[in-house]
């Protein structure tokens, strides 16, 4: 599913017409049809986070993708494998993301480094000092991205909209 206006969203569904056994069936589809309208409109309200775009921790610091090291098994051999915990977290992490395709940019300036967060070729959000990220001018709220072709919600902004 990709990312779509509030009236476009709204449209997509078929109103309900014609013959329902009762009038409770057609309150039930009535009701059915507000609660996702809400959720939607919920949806487009959030704040923009890092971690609607790339897996974070806890406290929002942007996780690395985990890499394999070189472990002692139970033979005492050494084998290639992933630090369990870390694996987990980054699993867990990568559920929450909300949208797909989008990627960290770091650039080296001198001796300071900057880093951005890209969307379809933009900017969206900019590291400003360590882990503090904050939204670009123009980028405060999930429907400022509205404006992009082609945003693809993940499983996980799809399940917040049923």
């Amino acid at each position: 599913m990709k990312l779509i206006s509030m009236t476009d969203y709204v449209l997509q569904f078929d109103k309900p017409v014609g013959y329902f056994e009762n009038e409770s069936d057609f309150l039930h589809c009535q009701v059915d049809y507000m609660g996702k309208v809400m959720n939607y409109a919920q949806f487009l309200k959030q704040p923009l986070t890092l971690g609607m775009f790339v897996p974070c921790d806890e406290n929002g610091n942007a996780l690395p993708e985990p890499q394999m090291r070189p472990e002692k098994n139970s033979f005492d051999e050494e084998d290639m494998d992933y630090d369990v915990q870390e694996l987990y977290e980054y699993i867990e992490a990568k559920k929450r993301v909300l949208f797909k395709g989008a990627e960290i940019l770091e650039e080296k300036d001198g001796n300071e480094t900057n880093y951005y967060l890209i969307l379809s070729g933009m900017s969206i959000l900019n590291k400003i000092q360590g882990y503090n990220w904050e939204t670009s001018p123009g980028f405060e709220r999930v429907e400022t991205l509205l404006d992009f072709d082609n945003i693809e919600l993940t499983e996980s902004a799809i399940k917040q909209l049923v």
